[in-house]
């Protein structure tokens, strides 16, 4: 999922994580919502887009980690973890 965030300042173009992977952690984030983020700024074919690690949404306080200290994305670990799991049956 990608997001547009505006700012007192600014207007970010946020790259959170998948759609499913979302809803799996049960963050549902909405048109009018107050986020918090925190991630890198990065340039992706001459365009600045964030790369969210972590998001907090005002109307529950619910923070999800979104990605690994090395930027790694927890999305990406868990289809590992579930793939190994699944191959040992």
């Amino acid at each position: 999922m990608t997001v547009d965030v505006k700012t007192a300042s600014a207007q970010d173009h946020v790259r959170l994580a998948p759609n499913d992977y979302l809803k799996k952690q049960g963050m549902e984030v909405e048109q009018g919502d107050a986020v918090k983020i925190n991630g890198s700024r990065v340039t992706r074919d001459g365009n600045y887009l964030l790369l969210a690690s972590q998001i907090t949404t005002n109307k529950n306080g619910k923070a999800l980690e979104l990605r690994q200290d090395d930027d790694t994305p927890k999305w990406n670990q868990e289809e590992s973890i579930n793939a190994q799991s699944q191959s040992r049956h």
